[in-house]
């Protein structure tokens, strides 16, 4: 084996060495490009730029594929001071949510749909990796509908969650408190990734369970410990934030009045500190449509730096070569 062939073998078992650390870390890297496309500009209020990381299913680029366009999330962003995370969502259900079906409705008999709530997890960029801290601030103020009238609503998905036909009861959450290691419910929605698949549509992100007719994105605050619920050190906001779009059914540009959600939690109350890996998820109740953020890991910056690396030396050897050669 000359030496040309030794430096390539080098870089592949390399690279494939750092992939594999990658993967038992948890790491979760997303394909898509964070900058802004069509230089659109934020309207988040913040005086400081936000990272984004934008929704790349084909629900962002074609519009609505799979449900009503009330369940689309178009980007996500957040960044880190000294001592808070801020973070901004932009997503077109309102606060009150939507009616529509899922695996567990009766055909024809739609319940309520809220806005999930937002997960924080520590330590990785995989926002769905097991065994890292995971935290939620509630988006929205839900408390406990006694009537369980048609649409349900209140802090229950009683269509998924019950015993016998009677709805589970959940605590009531506040909009904008902190929720540490809460329990999470998962998407109604079971078969939305099938869905997409058969409507000729990918998605992502994936929620890693292997299963196209099982839907785990994490969604509302089931429950939780009272000792973890952290009340008046974190907050959110909701502000219209809507957009022309282009009905295809009725050949003309119609008003979505899309929401802004922005906010913000103490590092110290998340456990997390400037430069270590964090990832935020959201998804509505149904599962219907989710957007990620994730920062990048150290292992990632070293994997480019030592390929950087490596090919710099291979380019210096094979200029070595090529110079000996001309001067025999």
């Amino acid at each position: 084996m000359n030496a040309t062939m030794r430096m390539y073998l080098l870089v592949v078992l390399t690279i494939g060495f750092a992939l594999l650390c990658q993967l038992a870390s948890g790491g979760y890297n997303p394909p898509w490009d964070p900058d802004t496309p069509g230089g659109y500009e934020h309207r988040d209020g913040y005086s400081f730029t936000l990272d984004y990381y934008y929704n790349q299913s084909d629900e962002y680029y074609y519009g609505d594929s799979v449900g009503g366009s009330e369940f689309e999330i178009w980007e996500v962003g957040a960044k880190l001071t000294s001592d808070k995370l801020y973070f901004s969502i932009w997503i077109n259900m309102p606060q009150a949510g939507a009616d529509a079906e899922d695996s567990y409705t009766d055909p024809g008999v739609p319940a309520n749909m809220s806005p999930g709530d937002l997960w924080i997890t520590v330590g990785t960029t995989n926002p769905f990796a097991a065994g890292f801290d995971r935290h939620a601030i509630a988006l929205t103020d839900r408390s406990q509908n006694v009537d369980y009238d048609s649409n349900y609503g209140g802090n229950i998905v009683p269509q998924k969650y019950n015993a016998g036909g009677v709805p589970d009861v959940w605590p009531d959450v506040i909009k904008g408190d902190l929720y540490k290691d809460a329990d999470y419910a998962t998407g109604t929605f079971e078969d939305y990734q099938q869905r997409m698949k058969q409507n000729d549509r990918w998605y992502w992100p994936d929620d890693q369970d292997g299963d196209d007719d099982k839907n785990s994105y994490m969604t509302l605050i089931k429950d939780f410990d009272p000792a973890n619920h952290v009340s008046g050190r974190s907050s959110v906001g909701w502000s219209e934030e809507g957009y022309w779009d282009w009905d295809a059914d009725i050949t003309d540009w119609v008003w979505v009045a899309a929401q802004r959600i922005t906010g913000e939690v103490y590092l110290s109350d998340i456990g997390l500190s400037p430069g270590m890996d964090y990832s935020l998820f959201v998804s509505s109740e149904c599962g219907n449509d989710g957007a990620a953020h994730a920062i990048p890991e150290p292992s990632v910056v070293v994997l480019f730096l030592v390929g950087a690396g490596l090919a710099a030396a291979l380019r210096k050897a094979q200029h070595r070569r090529s110079y000996t050669r001309i001067a025999d």
